[in-house]
C-alpha cells in the first residue's frame, strides 16, 4: 500500500490513514480552495500565458497535500474549537 505523509506539529502523520478520521464536508470545503491558496488558478494562467508572462511553477503533489492538510486543520478548529490530532503515525 502507498503512504502518503504530512507534517503536523512536528509530527509525520499517514495522510491517507488519517483521512478517514477527517470530516467529509470540511475535507471538500478544504479541495474546493485549494487552487486559490496554491496560487494562480486554471483561467489566471490562461490569461498570464496569452499575455506572455512567465507561469510560476505547478507545486509539487507533496506540497498541494500539505496545503490540503493546514487549511483541512484551520477549518477542523473553527467549526469545532479544538484542534484536529489524529492519533494515525
Amino acid at each position: 500500500m502507498f503512504h502518503r505523509y504530512v507534517e503536523h506539529e512536528g509530527q509525520k502523520i499517514d495522510y491517507d490513514r488519517a483521512s478517514w478520521l477527517m470530516d467529509r464536508d470540511l475535507t471538500q470545503e478544504a479541495i474546493a480552495a485549494l487552487p486559490s491558496a496554491l496560487g494562480m488558478t486554471e483561467f489566471d494562467a490562461a490569461v498570464a500565458k496569452r499575455m506572455g508572462c512567465r507561469l510560476p511553477e505547478k507545486p509539487s503533489p507533496e506540497e498541494e497535500l500539505q496545503t490540503l492538510w493546514d487549511m483541512y486543520c484551520r477549518l477542523h478548529e473553527k467549526k469545532y474549537g479544538r484542534p484536529f490530532n489524529p492519533s494515525v503515525m
